[in-house]
Protein backbone atom coordinates (compact mmCIF):
# COMPACT_ATOMS: atom_id res chain seq x y z
CA UNK A 1 0.00 0.00 0.00
CA UNK A 2 1.37 3.26 -1.19
CA UNK A 3 1.98 6.04 2.22
CA UNK A 4 -0.46 7.95 0.46
CA UNK A 5 -2.94 5.46 0.61
CA UNK A 6 -2.37 4.66 4.63
CA UNK A 7 -2.40 8.28 5.20
CA UNK A 8 -6.15 8.41 3.49
CA UNK A 9 -7.50 5.18 5.41
CA UNK A 10 -5.61 6.97 9.14
CA UNK A 11 -7.59 10.05 8.37
CA UNK A 12 -10.98 7.92 7.45
CA UNK A 13 -11.23 5.94 10.51
CA UNK A 14 -10.15 9.06 12.65
CA UNK A 15 -11.97 8.87 15.95
CA UNK A 16 -12.37 8.58 19.59
CA UNK A 17 -10.55 5.62 21.44
CA UNK A 18 -14.26 5.15 22.48
CA UNK A 19 -15.44 4.97 18.91
CA UNK A 20 -12.53 3.61 17.32
CA UNK A 21 -12.86 0.05 15.24
CA UNK A 22 -9.47 -1.30 15.62
CA UNK A 23 -9.08 -4.72 14.06
CA UNK A 24 -6.78 -7.26 15.46
CA UNK A 25 -3.64 -7.36 13.43
CA UNK A 26 -0.60 -5.47 12.88
CA UNK A 27 -0.60 -2.00 10.76
CA UNK A 28 0.21 1.73 11.67
CA UNK A 29 -1.82 4.31 13.68
CA UNK A 30 -1.66 8.05 14.25
CA UNK A 31 -3.01 9.93 17.25
CA UNK A 32 -4.49 13.40 16.39
CA UNK A 33 -5.79 16.29 18.59
CA UNK A 34 -9.31 16.09 18.64
CA UNK A 35 -9.29 20.23 20.15
CA UNK A 36 -7.15 22.51 18.46
CA UNK A 37 -8.69 25.40 21.10
CA UNK A 38 -7.26 23.41 23.90
CA UNK A 39 -4.66 25.54 25.14
CA UNK A 40 -2.09 22.79 26.09
CA UNK A 41 -2.43 21.47 22.32
CA UNK A 42 -2.17 25.13 20.56
CA UNK A 43 1.54 24.87 20.05
CA UNK A 44 1.34 21.70 17.76
CA UNK A 45 0.67 21.13 14.07
CA UNK A 46 -2.33 22.28 12.51
CA UNK A 47 -3.15 19.38 10.93
CA UNK A 48 -3.51 17.30 14.19
CA UNK A 49 -0.93 15.06 13.59
CA UNK A 50 1.03 14.29 17.62
CA UNK A 51 2.06 10.93 16.91
CA UNK A 52 2.23 7.99 14.29
CA UNK A 53 3.14 4.47 15.55
CA UNK A 54 2.98 0.78 14.70
CA UNK A 55 1.61 -2.44 16.43
CA UNK A 56 1.81 -6.43 16.07
CA UNK A 57 -1.64 -5.84 17.02
CA UNK A 58 -3.50 -2.17 16.41
CA UNK A 59 -6.53 -3.23 19.48
CA UNK A 60 -4.08 -4.24 21.99
CA UNK A 61 -1.61 -1.41 21.25
CA UNK A 62 -4.05 1.38 21.63
CA UNK A 63 -7.15 -0.08 23.94
CA UNK A 64 -4.33 -1.55 26.46
CA UNK A 65 -0.92 0.56 26.11
CA UNK A 66 -1.41 3.77 25.19
CA UNK A 67 -5.58 4.07 26.26
CA UNK A 68 -4.99 2.59 29.76
CA UNK A 69 -5.05 3.65 33.10
CA UNK A 70 -1.78 2.17 34.49
CA UNK A 71 0.15 2.13 31.42
CA UNK A 72 2.53 5.08 31.42
CA UNK A 73 5.65 3.09 31.72
CA UNK A 74 4.92 1.16 28.92
CA UNK A 75 3.73 3.63 26.54
CA UNK A 76 6.42 6.58 25.06
CA UNK A 77 3.48 8.64 23.98
CA UNK A 78 1.69 8.31 27.46
CA UNK A 79 5.31 9.41 29.33
CA UNK A 80 5.98 12.42 26.72
CA UNK A 81 1.94 13.80 27.00
CA UNK A 82 2.25 13.71 30.68
CA UNK A 83 5.51 15.23 30.88
CA UNK A 84 4.05 18.12 28.67
CA UNK A 85 1.00 17.85 31.08
CA UNK A 86 2.62 18.02 34.62
CA UNK A 87 2.25 20.79 35.71
CA UNK A 88 -1.47 21.77 34.34
CA UNK A 89 -2.86 17.86 35.71
CA UNK A 90 -0.73 18.21 38.66
CA UNK A 91 1.21 14.86 37.73
CA UNK A 92 3.62 13.72 40.11
CA UNK A 93 5.96 10.72 39.25
CA UNK A 94 7.34 7.48 40.23
CA UNK A 95 9.20 4.55 39.28
CA UNK A 96 6.99 1.92 37.08
CA UNK A 97 5.73 -0.92 39.27
CA UNK A 98 6.92 0.96 42.60
CA UNK A 99 10.12 -0.50 41.74
CA UNK A 100 13.61 1.41 42.65
CA UNK A 101 15.18 0.71 39.22
CA UNK A 102 17.13 2.78 37.00
CA UNK A 103 14.92 1.40 34.32
CA UNK A 104 11.40 1.26 36.12
CA UNK A 105 12.72 5.25 36.66
CA UNK A 106 13.33 6.09 33.37
CA UNK A 107 9.62 4.17 32.21
CA UNK A 108 7.94 5.84 34.91
CA UNK A 109 4.44 6.13 35.72
CA UNK A 110 2.36 8.77 37.49
CA UNK A 111 1.21 8.40 41.53
CA UNK A 112 -2.42 7.73 42.67
CA UNK A 113 -5.31 9.58 40.17
CA UNK A 114 -2.41 10.91 38.10
CA UNK A 115 -2.44 8.20 35.34
CA UNK A 116 -6.40 8.29 35.72
CA UNK A 117 -6.25 12.07 34.81
CA UNK A 118 -4.05 11.53 32.22
CA UNK A 119 -6.29 8.66 30.60
CA UNK A 120 -9.24 10.86 31.06
CA UNK A 121 -6.98 13.79 29.14
CA UNK A 122 -5.96 11.69 26.26
CA UNK A 123 -9.80 9.97 25.75
CA UNK A 124 -10.79 13.61 25.90
CA UNK A 125 -8.86 15.85 23.62
CA UNK A 126 -7.23 12.99 21.25
CA UNK A 127 -8.24 11.06 18.35
CA UNK A 128 -6.97 7.63 16.47
CA UNK A 129 -7.05 6.42 13.21
CA UNK A 130 -5.73 2.75 11.97
CA UNK A 131 -4.34 1.60 9.07
CA UNK A 132 -4.59 -2.51 9.30
CA UNK A 133 -1.21 -3.22 7.28
CA UNK A 134 -0.48 -7.28 7.21
CA UNK A 135 3.20 -6.75 5.64
CA UNK A 136 5.46 -3.74 5.68
CA UNK A 137 4.23 -2.01 8.40
CA UNK A 138 7.60 -1.20 9.77
CA UNK A 139 8.57 0.70 6.96
CA UNK A 140 5.08 2.14 6.65
CA UNK A 141 5.75 3.89 10.51
CA UNK A 142 9.23 5.37 9.46
CA UNK A 143 8.05 6.76 6.11
CA UNK A 144 4.71 8.42 7.53
CA UNK A 145 7.36 9.57 10.44
CA UNK A 146 9.39 11.10 7.91
CA UNK A 147 6.64 12.66 5.97
CA UNK A 148 4.31 13.95 8.39
CA UNK A 149 7.07 15.02 10.97
CA UNK A 150 4.50 14.51 14.09
CA UNK A 151 5.74 16.41 17.37
CA UNK A 152 5.88 13.14 19.43
CA UNK A 153 7.71 10.95 18.10
CA UNK A 154 11.20 11.22 19.00
CA UNK A 155 13.13 8.84 16.56
CA UNK A 156 13.04 8.83 12.20
CA UNK A 157 13.09 13.00 11.80
CA UNK A 158 14.80 15.54 13.35
CA UNK A 159 12.17 16.77 15.67
CA UNK A 160 13.04 20.35 16.93
CA UNK A 161 10.97 19.89 20.05
CA UNK A 162 12.37 16.54 20.75
CA UNK A 163 15.50 18.12 23.03
CA UNK A 164 12.27 20.05 24.76
CA UNK A 165 10.64 16.81 25.47
CA UNK A 166 13.26 15.10 26.23
CA UNK A 167 14.19 17.60 29.06
CA UNK A 168 10.28 17.19 30.25
CA UNK A 169 10.61 13.51 30.50
CA UNK A 170 14.00 14.17 32.44
CA UNK A 171 11.94 15.93 35.25
CA UNK A 172 9.52 13.26 35.06
CA UNK A 173 12.49 10.52 35.77
CA UNK A 174 14.04 12.59 37.96
CA UNK A 175 11.04 13.04 40.14
CA UNK A 176 10.26 9.38 40.14
CA UNK A 177 14.14 8.77 40.99
CA UNK A 178 13.35 10.18 44.54
CA UNK A 179 10.36 8.97 45.13
CA UNK A 180 9.43 7.55 48.01
CA UNK A 181 6.38 4.72 49.10
CA UNK A 182 5.15 6.76 51.20
CA UNK A 183 5.20 10.02 48.54
CA UNK A 184 2.07 8.07 46.58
Amino acid sequence: METCDIRAKLVESRASIGNLQSPPGPGVYCLYTKDRNEPSLRSFPDDGILYVGRARDLGVRLHETHFRTGQSGRSSVRRSLGAILKEQLSLKAMPRNGRMTEHNCHHYQFVGNGDITLTDWMKTHLEVGVCPLSAGWKEAEAELIYELQPPLCLKEWRNPLRSLIMALRKVCADEARSWRAQDG
